[in-house]
């Protein structure tokens, strides 16, 4: 699954209705889905690759990954997925 991914919890009240969601959000719905693997892109462009990094971090904290859970990825440019 791919998720957008732009913003945590505490960013998105003043971002809502911008089309973007956040890294829990994005988490729910892909262990609701029952996927394998979750891939957040469309990272807030201020982020440095560090802050992006850091906020990813703090979302896998947040959202431990039970057994059956996806894993989760954060994606990033040049990645390519063979299926």
């Amino acid at each position: 699954m791919i998720s957008d991914a732009s913003y945590t919890p505490e960013e998105y009240p003043t971002k809502k209705g911008w089309g973007h969601g956040t890294y829990d959000t994005g988490m729910a719905m892909a262990c609701d889905a029952g996927v394998g693997k979750l891939y957040c892109t469309h990272h807030e462009p201020t982020r440095s690759d560090d802050a992006l990094e850091t906020v990813f971090a703090e979302a896998l904290a947040r959202n431990p990954r039970k057994e059956g859970d996806p894993e989760y990825l954060l994606a990033q440019e040049g990645l390519e997925i063979e299926w």
